[in-house]
């Protein structure tokens, strides 16, 4: 006789359910017997032939547990505990798979052996083109040296990048139960950890149980609520004095110091590599560029409302560049951008692609809700380009308004528009304003001078670690 199944329901049947189906499916001794969803109009009908339910519908059904798979995960756990559901019945999707699914470790190695002699670093971190992951991309390439041996892991990633990462010297590690991971003996034989961003947040106190970890942390603060509902005992600050905690920039640490109090403040700023290219390719028309996936914190809607608003808009082009997703904001972007045949969706590039691109460009925009940073913006100072930030932005402290830059008040297209059709009215200024932008690059953005500040948080982690025995 067979034993039983587990009995599962899965809260939410959209775009997260459709990119996990493959792995669900390959989890053996499971049973899913209902979805929930809070779409009215999809209940009562069918989804691989099982039918999907309202919430509500949960105290008529047998189960295991019920299994939350969509980005808006941490409302609907709210959700279900105010129905009456035990909270132990509900588990995230990924804590689900690290509990249940079979761990998959994949190594793409380009060291021919390991000495022993070089102090063994490890960063733990997404592999893609997020701000946040590239910086961990770039720390691994500071910290290769003579005496530094860095690996990096991470759940997933991107196949060009780990080419890259190669090519520097770093072996990638894929391992799938990232973030979900308590005592790994291989960890162990690390000198030291770098967890990158506060998603992380687990890897982060439960490896500072037994090594040295460097926390850096990059995320605006929506970020926060829906993680720390998913890894909620990790919420409190007790254990957080084990590690030595980075943040990005001071929005990053305010954002960061309203959830976990009394920590020592540590700003580690990125840099990242110089690709400058001196020759522009400026076309008849002034080119205003948004750099990164579209979303709505990254505020593409307020670009093009600014762009029509201008009054010199039909002697402009109006550049999306970025991944472009099927969600409702998406959608609205679409619809806006279609308005305006001055509106160029250029789709996502490689880095290698995006830096061929720049030269054409003469004003780079990032019209952020929130940004910890933007590496959009630094990338355009390394091209010296015009820039234009918000004040909600990591790198508005680094800009000064008329000299290196533009500052706007984010959320404010008539604001942003204004500084737009300024630049159009006085372009016998932007390579002043550009010049002055590279100039700030060079002195804080470089991988050299990044190179030393990493260089030396890594070395304060290991010290404080020994000191405190």
């Amino acid at each position: 006789m067979s034993s039983r199944k587990m009995q599962l329901v899965i809260f939410g049947v959209g775009v997260h359910y459709r990119q996990i189906k493959t792995e669900l499916d390959e989890i053996e001794g499971i049973q899913i017997n209902a979805f929930f969803d809070n779409k009215e109009h999809l209940r009562g009908t069918y989804l691989d032939g099982i039918l999907i339910h309202s919430p509500e519908d949960y105290k008529n059904m047998q189960f295991d547990y019920i299994i939350l798979t969509s980005k808006y995960a941490a409302d609907m756990y709210q959700q279900l505990i105010m129905l009456g559901v035990d909270k132990k019945k509900i588990l995230f999707w990924g804590k689900f798979k690290a509990q249940f699914s079979k761990r998959r470790k994949i190594y793409y190695k380009c060291k021919e052996s390991d000495s022993g002699q070089k102090d063994k670093i490890l960063i733990i971190s997404g592999i893609d083109h997020t701000g946040g992951a590239m910086s961990a991309i770039y720390a691994a390439k500071c910290l290769t040296s003579e005496n530094c041996d860095v690996d990096l892991c991470a759940p997933n990633a991107d196949y060009e990048l780990i080419q890259e990462l190669n090519k520097y010297g770093v072996d990638v590690i894929i391992y799938d139960v990232i973030p979900y991971i308590k005592d790994e003996e291989w960890i162990k034989n690390y000198r030291v950890v770098i967890v990158n961003t506060f998603q992380n947040i687990q890897c982060a106190f439960e490896i500072s149980k037994y090594r040295p970890v460097l926390w850096w942390i990059h995320e605006p603060g929506y970020v926060y609520n829906s993680c720390l509902a998913e890894f909620s005992e990790y919420a409190n600050t007790e254990q957080i004095q084990n590690m030595n905690v980075f943040a990005v920039s001071d929005i990053a640490w305010r954002n960061f110091s309203a959830h976990f109090q009394g920590v020592e403040k540590r700003v580690l700023l990125y840099g990242i590599p110089d690709m400058w290219d001196a020759s522009p390719q400026l076309g008849e028309k002034t080119v205003f560029a948004v750099i990164g996936g579209i979303s709505e914190n990254k505020a593409q809607d307020i670009f093009l409302k600014a762009a029509d608003k201008m009054r010199s808009a039909s002697q402009a082009e109006f550049w999306l560049i970025g991944s472009l997703s099927k969600s409702d904001y998406g959608c609205r972007i679409t619809e806006m951008a279609e308005r305006n045949s001055n509106v160029k969706i250029k789709g996502l590039l490689t880095r290698k692609e995006l830096y061929s691109l720049f030269p054409q460009i003469d004003v780079v925009v990032c019209p952020s809700r929130e940004e910890t940073m933007s590496i959009a913006i630094n990338e355009g100072m390394m091209f010296g380009k015009v820039c234009i930030t918000t004040d909600n932005t990591g790198v508005a402290d680094y800009i000064q308004n008329g000299v290196n830059g533009f500052v706007v008040s984010a959320g404010d297209a008539a604001a942003l528009s204004d500084r737009m059709q300024w630049i159009m009215d006085n372009k016998d200024q932007i390579k002043r304003i550009g010049e002055n932008a590279r100039r700030t690059f060079v002195e804080y953005f470089t991988i050299g001078v990044f190179e030393e500040r990493i260089k030396n948080a890594v070395q304060e982690t290991i010290a404080q670690w020994e000191q405190r025995g």
